[in-house]
């Protein structure tokens, strides 16, 4: 008994996870994200389409805080992901899908602005129970389907 909540608490500090496909898609553009334990990848088009493509954009969240989170933008077939928290790197630069860095002294006032109009935008977390949650309270207009858990071999 003692082992099982040593590995439960060593999985909840660790970030780690189920490895879980997520699509989020808006008016007919999707992105996926990947997750692998602590690690998240993005890629431009539906889970069939990134299938042994290489990731667009990478963050890693491991440690005790286990942090991310970011918004994901659609605006027609382009796909904004602006960070909010945690580190996100473009691994594969992709016309479609690109980090947005907004200066700490505009976030908060673009943040306001979205939040009263989320029907093009998504909240992302480490978490994806939070981050349902919080797209419920937003009243977002992306779709996320969860297309896969259990081990990923195909990416």
């Amino acid at each position: 008994m003692q082992n099982k909540v040593l590995i439960l608490a060593a999985l909840l500090f660790t970030g780690c996870g189920p490895d879980r496909v997520t699509e989020y898609s808006c008016h007919g553009t999707f992105v996926t994200r990947v997750d692998k334990g602590a690690t998240s990848q993005f890629f431009y088009g539906t889970y069939a389409q990134a299938s042994g493509q290489p990731a667009v954009v990478e963050t890693h969240y491991p440690g005790f805080d286990g942090l991310m989170d970011a918004y994901l933008t659609f605006k027609g077939k382009q796909v904004e992901i602006q960070p909010a928290g945690g580190y996100f790197e473009t691994k594969t630069p992709h016309k479609n899908l690109s980090i947005t860095d907004r200066d700490n002294s505009v976030f908060p006032d673009w943040l306001d602005s979205i939040r009263s109009d989320m029907s093009h935008t998504v909240y992302l977390a480490a978490n994806l129970e939070y981050e349902t949650k919080r797209n419920q309270q937003y009243r977002s207009g992306v779709k996320a389907t969860t297309v896969q858990v259990g081990f990923l071999s195909s990416f």
